[in-house]
Formats: C-alpha cells, structure tokens, sequence
C-alpha cells in the first residue's frame, strides 16, 4: 500500500469523518444536557414566582373581600333605618303636593350627614 492509494484516502477521509461525528455527538449531547438543566432551573424559578404572586394576590383579595363586607353590612344597616322613617312620613297625606314635608327633610338631612335622626315633631 503506497499513500498514493485511493483506499488509504478514502480510509482516512472515513476516519476523520467518523471522529468528527462522534465529537460533535458527543458535544451536542452536552449542550442539550445543560441546556435542558438551565430550562427546569428557569421553570422552577418561574414557578416559585408565580406561587408568590398567587399567594399575594390571594391574601390582597381577601382583604378587599373583608373590607366591602364590612362596608356593605355597614350600609345595609343604614338603609334599614332609613327605611322605617321613610315608610312613616310617605303615608301622609301632604305628599299629594309637596315632595317632602319638615320631617321628610329631617331625616333626608340625617341620612346625608349620616347620623340618627331626632323624633319627628308631629306623627
């Protein structure tokens, strides 16, 4: 066999070929290994983020949900006790004229400043 024989070439071309196959398999094996350590690192970080964020989100909302119920049973008490002064004065008979009489407007105002009104004068 001289160097000048093809088969040597083309031994040699396979051979070259073949390390560089196996060298670049092996090295893209490699990088998809780190590649997909550094994605699950990401993951679980994005992950742990969010569990956060749900947490916050969860606690802001049940404070919201606490405080308008608060609030709304507040309000509704108010309402209830406007309501009887107001079931009172609208069956009188001054109100085919007049949209409210004195003690009409004394509770109206009592309402809008949000205190208890006194005892109307005349029932």
């Amino acid at each position: 066999m001289s160097i000048l024989d093809p088969r040597t070439w083309l031994a040699l071309i396979l051979a070259l070929a073949a390390a560089f196959g196996l060298g670049y398999w092996r090295g893209s094996t490699v990088a998809t290994r780190t590649e997909r350590a550094a994605c699950a690192a990401g993951h679980a970080a994005l992950q742990a983020a969010a569990a956060s964020q749900q947490q916050a989100d969860a606690a802001k909302a049940n404070q919201a949900s606490t405080n308008y119920q608060q609030e709304a049973s507040h309000a509704q008490q108010q309402t209830r006790t406007i309501t009887q002064y107001v079931d009172r004065i609208v069956t009188r008979p001054v109100y085919r004229d007049i949209c409210l009489d004195d003690d009409g407007l004394r509770v109206a105002r009592a309402a809008i400043a949000g205190t208890a009104p006194s005892d109307p004068a005349s029932r």
